[in-house]
């Protein structure tokens, strides 16, 4: 248990020391971190995502192990472009299948218009504002919500794909 708590914290530092300050700094207060960020190396306790390139929708099937009790984020690609802060404005395109079913549930996904929202903006942080946090525009990341009093009443799992971010101030 100590080496797997470890590991986690390694990550965790790995990641939060990667991010730069190459973008405007924002103002919204963050909320203390409620994702586990895994590497991008794959995990079978996750989905197989497939497909999702020229306008085609994504496929996920279901996982064959248990519901994270975290919400976890996965980055599939990194992306090159401006990086995601707190209370930034992003553009994202979404494809979200429930976690042990596999069925298609939410989704904007081209040729649809992308979701724009502000991250941070409601003031509590959602499990989205957090598993966005971060992302490079062109990117992709899994988010694995399981189902609770910040999420949905089922345990969704998302492929995420950051369009466009709009700085802060």
């Amino acid at each position: 248990m100590r080496k797997l708590t470890a590991i986690l914290s390694l990550c965790l530092a790995l990641v939060a020391g990667g991010c730069g300050s190459d973008d405007a700094e924002t103002t919204a207060a963050k909320p203390e971190p409620g994702f586990i960020v895994l590497p991008g190396a794959p995990e079978k306790r996750f989905a197989k995502i497939s497909g999702g390139e020229g306008g085609e929708q994504p496929k996920l099937d279901p996982s064959a192990s248990p519901v994270p009790k975290k919400p976890i984020a996965r980055d599939l690609e990194v992306g090159d472009g401006r990086v995601a802060h707190w209370g930034d404005t992003v553009a994202i395109y979404y494809f979200g299948a429930n976690y042990e079913t596999g069925k298609r549930q939410y989704y904007r996904w081209p040729p649809q218009e992308e979701l724009v929202f502000k991250l941070g903006e409601d003031g509590h942080g959602d499990p989205w504002d957090e598993g966005i946090e971060g992302m490079k525009v062109g990117g992709r990341r899994e988010l694995v919500i399981p189902a609770g009093p910040r999420a949905l009443p089922d345990p969704i799992d998302y492929l995420v794909e950051l369009v466009r971010v709009e700085p802060t101030g």
